[in-house]
């Protein structure tokens, strides 16, 4: 049952919809550029990949839920170009927090603020990944990395970096 937003989480909440006009801002003007979007079933298996991951997280004490997300986002950013995968990625984002009540502690607006919370930060996060991605890969292999062989090395071994910094955070 909501009761309310206390006064605390009003700074939060506007905090919350300036981040996510800023990163849509940013998100509309890199898709206006021509982002090549996968077929829509693509694109829904995605969302379900970054759902599934949630749902199976481990809840950790005075953590919260702790789970591999940084695998199929950074997945993402690998394969596909970083405003599509960064718009994916926070459509999964302010997906999840409606679904999951455990998540959200049952209130619709508690939900609604990680929602959006959520969705901005994380598609504000792989849109600034591109900053040190592309120039990353570029000073690698001399482009973005196209050849499935290279993509494969290189995204397995920042699928392992993510794994490990996401362990290493939740243990502090």
């Amino acid at each position: 049952r909501d009761r309310g937003m206390t006064p605390r989480y009003h700074w939060l909440a506007l905090y919350s919809f300036v981040l996510a006009a800023i990163t849509a801002g940013w998100l509309v003007s890199s898709l206006s550029g021509g982002g090549a979007f996968p077929p829509v079933w693509v694109v829904l298996l995605l969302i379900g990949i970054c759902l599934f991951v949630w749902h199976f997280g481990i809840p950790v004490p005075r953590v919260g839920l702790s789970s591999m997300e940084r695998v199929p986002q950074v997945g993402m950013l690998l394969v596909l170009s970083p405003p599509v995968a960064a718009a994916i990625c926070a459509t999964a984002s302010l997906v999840w927090p409606l679904l999951s009540r455990r998540y959200s502690h049952g209130s619709t607006r508690a939900a609604v603020l990680r929602a959006v919370h959520n969705a901005a930060m994380t598609g504000l996060m792989l849109l600034l990944a591109t900053i040190v991605l592309v120039p990353f890969a570029t000073a690698l292999l001399g482009d973005y990395p196209t050849d499935p062989v290279a993509c494969a090395f290189y995204g397995a071994t920042l699928l392992l970096m993510a794994a490990a910094c996401n362990i290493l955070w939740d243990l502090l």
